[in-house]
């Protein structure tokens, strides 16, 4: 990397590391920003639904746009569009404004999607595994970091300053980026407007469309009545859609999502990988704190508390951190089959740990400590290879499918669990020990056929640069 590239990627990392505290954060703090702003039930759910819709869309939006135009610009516009979301929160008093505040929000998503495009794009072939594992890593610390101050921040400022704070630091970060936008030359109106129209903005409609008959359809499947004949209807819709939206993004010139390329068997297994990322992921989030608070009330060794749960939510960060020197020997020495292999089977191990043993604190610090490795592992070596294997003008979009396949990888576990859980919850509304068990091991089965999508992809086929590096094979057209 040049100076300059060295100082652009720092600037996007840092602003990334604040929004993904402020994301961490979330997991001890819910609570308290649902009773700070008097959210129902329902309407926390209809947020997080929107919340779901908002980042399933913007990030491949993004990711499209980092692809069209400078991604610099494109990296400021979407960090500058969450910092307003976070300043926005010291204004939050209604739903409507909570709302708004998420919607704005979700951007930094699509944001971490073109960063990471940017990385690899202006990394040597040999670096890219290590500069996308500082990435993770540095975002890892920041979250490790956000789980241990959330609850002084809170008494200190509000909950609601977790949303601020995080916006007041990333905004010099993306003004700093925002500066390409005051250099372009004279010339540049045009190749914008050039840009535009290889944005493929009916494509991007009708995939909005269906994620949101997706959301709504999950959202009352299992509601019974008319809202599961709702529910039906709308994948009905959806099914309709689909096949005639895949038709004309493999016919467009410029597509909003290229299929084509998605349907390469590399690009599709690792894709199938991220849907089982997004199941794990909200195994441990959602899961695990209910765990707590079940074992704790039927005589575990632990008292259930927000402290408590971000204490045992602390190594996901902390091994991230712990294994940044490690990416780039482990993707020499292993493949990306490898590495992928070994992250899907610590995720696995990890969920089934609290199926069998949680009497007591340090188990679960065992399942926490593993899980953090093998999405550690998984999620860089997969957004590696996936920029790897794409061309460079497709590498944002291409990360952009990619956080949107984990994405409702995370809204399908989120479903799943909610329907296994309701089948035991007592009139204290605490999930029953079976249930937690059930969900767990599906969890853990859905990340042990993630390995299977990993053996589907090729090994690498090096081409030799020098005794030390290698240089990766692109993907066949």
């Amino acid at each position: 990397m040049k100076r300059t590239q060295r100082i652009d990627a720092a600037a996007a990392t840092m602003a990334l590391c604040a929004f993904t505290a402020m994301d961490a954060a979330m997991s001890p703090a819910q609570e308290q920003v649902i009773a700070t702003l008097q959210l129902s039930a329902v309407q926390y759910s209809w947020v997080s639904a929107a919340q779901f819709l908002f980042i399933a869309i913007s990030a491949p939006l993004i990711g499209r746009c980092g692809d069209v135009f400078d991604k610099r610009s494109v990296l400021a516009v979407s960090l500058g569009l969450a910092c307003a979301g976070g300043l926005l929160a010291w204004s939050a008093t209604s739903v409507a404004t909570y709302m708004l505040m998420q919607t704005l929000l979700c951007a930094w998503v699509g944001a971490g999607t073109v960063a990471a495009a940017l990385i690899s794009e202006t990394s040597p072939a040999e670096h890219k595994a290590r500069n996308q594992g500082l990435l993770q890593g540095a975002t890892g610390l920041f979250a490790t970091v956000a789980l241990l101050a959330a609850g002084p921040v809170m008494s200190a400022l509000g909950p609601l300053s977790l949303f601020w704070l995080p916006a007041v630091a990333a905004l010099p970060c993306a003004v700093f980026l925002g500066r390409r936008l005051a250099q372009r030359p004279p010339a540049a109106p045009r190749a914008e407007h050039a840009g535009l129209r290889q944005l493929d903005v009916r494509g991007g409609l009708v995939l909005g469309g269906m994620l949101a008959l997706l959301s709504v359809a999950l959202q009352f499947l299992t509601h019974g009545g008319w809202l599961t004949a709702l529910a039906l209807c709308c994948l009905a819709v959806m099914a309709f859609m689909l096949p005639r939206w895949v038709r004309e993004q493999r016919q467009h010139a410029t597509p909003f999502v290229d299929v084509t390329l998605l349907a390469g068997r590399d690009v599709a297994c690792m894709h199938l990988m991220a849907l089982t990322l997004g199941v794990g992921t909200t195994a441990i989030y959602v899961l695990l704190p209910m765990l707590v608070t079940a074992a704790s009330a039927s005589g575990a060794s632990y008292s259930s508390s927000a402290l408590l749960v971000g204490g045992l939510l602390l190594p996901t960060g902390v091994t991230s951190v712990l294994l940044t020197p490690l990416y780039a020997p482990l993707d020499r020495r292993l493949g990306p089959r490898g590495v992928l292999a070994l992250g899907l089977a610590c995720i696995a191990v990890a969920l089934v740990i609290p199926v069998v043993w949680r009497q007591s604190i340090w188990p679960l610090l065992a399942c926490t400590t593993l899980f953090g490795a093998g999405i550690s592992l998984a999620y860089t070596e997969g957004i590696t290879e996936l920029l790897r294997v794409v061309p460079a003008e497709r590498g944002a979009g291409a990360s952009g499918t990619f956080q949107l396949a984990k994405t409702i990888g995370s809204l399908l576990g989120a479903t799943g669990f909610s329907v296994v859980l309701s089948t035991g919850t007592d009139a204290s509304a605490v999930a029953g020990l079976p249930q937690l068990n059930t969900a767990f091991a599906i969890a853990a089965a859905v990340s042990a056929a993630g390995m299977l999508a990993t053996a589907g992809i090729r090994p690498r086929v090096p081409v030799a640069l020098d005794e030390n590096h290698l240089v990766p094979r692109q993907l066949e057209d």
